[in-house]
């Protein structure tokens, strides 16, 4: 007889040699999750334990995956392809049977993030909310992927999944946040800034001043031409980093690591990726003209539709 671990934290069991190898089969058991066999005084790794270890229950490679020990390479050689179709339907499906469970975690997210967005906008602290945000974005997307991840893998899984960022990766999905959002700045604003001082210096000469309108008009037209590319870059660069976040929280890897390892797949597909997510994209966008309150459905569907392709990406069935 066997205790286990699961991702939310919590002790099950006893259970049976039998049944922990139906739970190996099903996802919600590999090598790194924690075990307390009977007669055991302490808990360790599955994949350590000689009747499961490289013994074709598919428990293999006990050490967790990081940054050193993580076969990027090989997740890196694989292929797959974008079933926009197959993924949005499973995803109904996963949606339909665990309710409560992805409407909880999205709605206790969704609280905190309004909660966060509602101190930045109270004077003289204001700033200090604009710093949790920036700090606390990644690990609550990170801990909400999570959520998806367990319950996809039907793995053990509770609302309270959302704050597993702050445990798996913390620093790293603050990373995987900042950097791709301060890259696509470095790109978008020097157009912006043209722009807006061609349209400055137009306006100014249409009202009298001195300024040279012919200069102004020309800056607005390359500022709007360079805003237009930089626009174009930023769509190519955040849909090649679709998959960091949930890279770093599932195979604990680091957030440049798991940038490149997600780069480097997205770009076997481009399009076909780019068109998931437009589908995605749409499905959020028709939940928030539901007054909103269809969000708390279309916002957790695209999630577990990102996952599903996130697993034939990475997961089990890509290998």
């Amino acid at each position: 007889m066997y205790k286990i671990t699961g991702g939310d934290g919590r002790e099950y069991g006893p259970i049976s040699i039998e049944q922990l190898r139906q739970w190996i089969a099903e996802g919600r058991a590999n090598a790194q999750t924690q075990v307390l066999p009977e007669g055991a005084t302490t808990w360790q790794p599955l994949g350590s334990l000689p009747e499961f270890a490289d013994s074709g229950d598919g428990v293999v490679s006990p050490t967790p995956l990081t940054s050193e020990t993580a076969d990027i390479a090989g997740l890196a050689a694989r292929d797959y392809q974008a079933d926009i179709g197959g993924s949005v339907s499973r995803a109904w499906e996963v949606l339909k049977n665990n309710l409560g469970l992805l409407i909880g975690g999205t709605l206790l997210y969704g609280l905190i993030v309004i909660g966060i967005a509602l101190i930045g906008a109270i004077p003289l602290v204001g700033i200090l909310g604009s710093i949790a945000q920036l700090i606390l974005t990644g690990p609550l997307v990170g801990g909400l992927y999570w959520l998806c991840l367990n319950v996809v893998r039907k793995q053990p899984a509770e609302v309270s999944d959302i704050f597993a960022g702050f445990k798996r990766g913390f620093g790293n999905l603050i990373m995987a946040h900042i950097v791709p959002t301060l890259i696509t700045i470095a790109f978008v604003l020097p157009g912006a800034i043209m722009l807006g001082i061609g349209i400055a210096i137009t306006s100014a000469a249409r009202h009298g001043s001195h300024a040279p309108q012919a200069l102004g008009i020309g800056l607005a037209c390359i500022g709007g031409l360079l805003l237009l590319a930089a626009i174009c870059v930023a769509i190519y660069i955040g849909t090649c980093w679709i998959f960091a976040v949930p890279l770093v929280v599932d195979k604990q890897i680091g957030f440049w690591d798991a940038m490149k390892l997600s780069r480097a797949q997205v770009r076997k597909h481009w399009w076909s990726v780019f068109a998931f997510l437009l589908v995605v994209g749409l499905l959020g966008t028709a939940g928030i003209l539901a007054c909103g309150i269809g969000l708390i459905f279309t916002g957790p569907l695209a999630m577990l539709a990102i996952i599903h392709l996130y697993e034939e990406v990475f997961g089990a069935r890509a290998a």
